[in-house]
């Protein structure tokens, strides 16, 4: 079962890690979020995985379920931020 609270959170602050360390792409910045070191492996802890997986699933599903929005962003680290810090709303409205 997906905590869609925990999902949100990641994802915010993964935007705004993101936005402070311009090198780090989406999965680092959300491993960053989920882990606390954006170059840390994947943990063993079972629900930190899932929501690893849930956060970049989310990202996936915005950036091809509003292609309008998504196409009126700048390319590249911009465009995958701006996603990430929009997402709130959406994330919130499955749970």
């Amino acid at each position: 079962m997906t905590d869609y609270h925990a999902l949100s959170e990641a994802l915010l602050r993964a935007a705004d890690a993101m936005h402070s360390d311009m090198t780090l792409d989406a999965d680092r910045a959300l491993r960053h979020a989920i882990y606390g070191d954006p170059d840390t492996a994947l943990d063993e802890d079972p629900s930190k995985a899932a929501l690893h997986l849930d956060a970049l699933t989310a990202i996936a599903e915005l950036c091809t379920v509003q292609p309008k929005q998504v196409a009126g962003l700048p390319h590249g680290r911009a465009q995958i931020a701006a996603r990430i810090a929009s997402s709130r709303a959406a994330v919130q409205a499955h749970g």
